[in-house]
């Protein structure tokens, strides 16, 4: 009994005490700052495509190239046009000292006309059965080999005169005036740069997406330039060391700024374009084998999963997941790792984004 009351004397001590260690807790828990918000940039996704495709190597080739040479030996007398200068078909290119010839012309010329004399009297002889048959006839041939004569005199002569074949472009010589040439020699290049043509390897696993008549993007590299070539022409049978067929596209060059030789990379879609949300790379965070974008939702952080289609220049193309117009973390979204964190927005930093293409670019191996 004594017990009980000794307990019941201390209960609202111990009571007071509870109460006042309560009072103390949520006090100090008051006392504590509330947690800051995570600092992050915000910026909204870019609605365009993703164009699933292939990328191929090719090379520029002249439409028409070649090497001016000299058809008879002899003296280069003069060259009649300037290096790298845009000729016309048949203009004169190179002259070669034609004294020899010319002699040789007159010759069989004169030779002609003697044995066209020599004919008529003998008809007239033959006439008077004077002469025989046999002396028309003998006077004849010798009139034809005199003019066969003549004719080969006229084209070693015309040979002296060097010019272009067709429209183009020369390069740069390799003969000078007073240099003897030989037969066969090498004097100059003629290239054709309008249009050029672009020939590359198509891998048998892409053979339904290009056929003749066809437009393809076509970038040069060196230039920083995209142009449209059409294919020509493909080859009937696939190369079986490479398991692939030899295609040959034409690219118009009015401006002649396409010069053969230069690398080109072709770009040939596999798929129809899909559409998509452009947004950074930074964007993007990797959890639980899931790709993830954060959100501004009013004022705090919400994770949401999206998928993903493909990336490009520092961008990621988002096909599901993510709403257009959504205020997109992407950058400082490690600072708020639970949904429902504050957030303050600051302003985006100033960086070059490449927005130059927006489709995909694999390699073919």
């Amino acid at each position: 009994m004594r017990k009980i009351i000794s307990l019941l004397a201390i209960t609202p001590f111990l009571l007071s005490a509870c109460q006042s260690g309560d009072g103390d807790a949520a006090t100090e828990a008051a006392a504590q700052p509330a947690m800051p918000p995570a600092v992050v940039t915000v910026q909204q996704p870019e609605a365009g495509q993703w164009q699933e495709d292939i990328s191929i190597v090719g090379s520029l080739m002249a439409n028409r190239s070649a090497q001016i040479s000299a058809e008879i030996a002899g003296l280069l007398e003069n060259m009649h046009v300037d290096d790298g200068q845009a000729v016309r078909a048949g203009q004169r290119l190179f002259t070669l000292n034609s004294a020899t010839l010319d002699a040789e012309m007159k010759r069989a010329h004169a030779l002609v006309q003697l044995r066209s004399e020599e004919i008529k009297r003998t008809q007239s002889l033959f006439e008077r059965n004077v002469a025989s048959q046999y002396d028309v006839d003998k006077a004849v041939a010798e009139l034809a080999t005199a003019e066969a004569d003549e004719e080969y005199a006229r084209a070693q002569l015309a040979k002296a005169t060097i010019t272009a074949p067709f429209e183009g472009n020369v390069g740069i010589r390799k003969v000078n005036p007073g240099n003897y040439v030989k037969e066969g020699e090498g004097l100059i290049e003629l290239v054709q740069l309008d249009p050029v043509l672009l020939d590359f390897h198509l891998p048998e696993t892409a053979l339904s997406v290009v056929g003749v008549n066809q437009d393809i993007n076509v970038e040069i590299p060196a230039l920083n330039r995209q142009v449209t070539a059409k294919v020509m022409a493909i080859e009937p049978a696939v190369t079986a060391a490479t398991r692939s067929l030899l295609v040959r596209a034409r690219i118009d060059n009015q401006n002649s700024d396409l010069r053969p030789g230069l690398f080109a990379r072709i770009h040939l879609p596999l798929a129809a374009p899909l559409p998509v949300l452009w947004v950074p790379e930074s964007a993007v965070f990797y959890q639980g084998g899931k790709s993830w974008v954060m959100l501004n939702n009013e004022g705090t952080a919400q994770r949401i999963p999206v998928e993903l289609a493909g990336f490009h220049g520092g961008r990621v193309a988002i096909q599901h997941g993510l709403d257009a117009g959504a205020p997109v973390v992407i950058a400082g979204h490690h600072k708020a790792p639970f949904d429902g964190m504050p957030l303050m927005v600051a302003p985006p930093p100033a960086v070059e984004s490449d927005t130059s293409s927006t489709t995909a670019q694999p390699t073919a191996n």
